[in-house]
């Protein structure tokens, strides 16, 4: 984590706070919660997908997603790469649709996925779902 601190001070906030709280983070109550006005996070339990999703990409927020339990797959690519990009009304989301690589992100690991990159989160990793715990922060940079 502290390889990425010197990027933006919100980013650096985000992972020493990942650093500091990760012990707790399992036991935290699902859903949202501000950490500041440009950091927040939400505290998520679901199934993994066997297949495909939506691509999404940001232009505002970076994402650093933190797998407590289980592990997943998220795809990757530049969005300058996807054939499509849909901007969603009143939201820091474009959709995508195209193709991409598929990272592996197993329990105890994050990705960072700043503006620009689309991804696909929630995959299986591997031919069946699975129950993972995760959470994921929204750093304006």
């Amino acid at each position: 984590a502290e390889k990425y601190y010197g990027v933006n001070p919100n980013l650096e906030y985000a992972l020493r706070y990942l650093k500091e709280h990760k012990d707790e983070l399992l036991e935290h109550p699902l859903g949202p919660e501000k950490l500041t006005d440009k950091v927040s996070i939400k505290y998520l339990s679901y199934n993994t997908v066997v297949g495909s999703r939506k691509w999404e990409s940001h232009e505002i927020f970076t994402d650093v997603q933190y797998m407590l339990k289980g592990n997943e797959r998220i795809g990757f690519n530049p969005a300058e790469h996807m054939v499509s990009a849909v901007k969603q009304a009143g939201k820091d989301q474009i959709l995508h649709d195209g193709n991409g690589d598929r990272i592996r992100v197993p329990e105890g690991y994050f990705i960072v996925l700043f503006p620009g990159e689309a991804h696909m989160s929630k995959l299986a990793d591997g031919f069946v779902a699975e129950a993972v715990r995760k959470v994921s922060f929204k750093v304006q940079l």
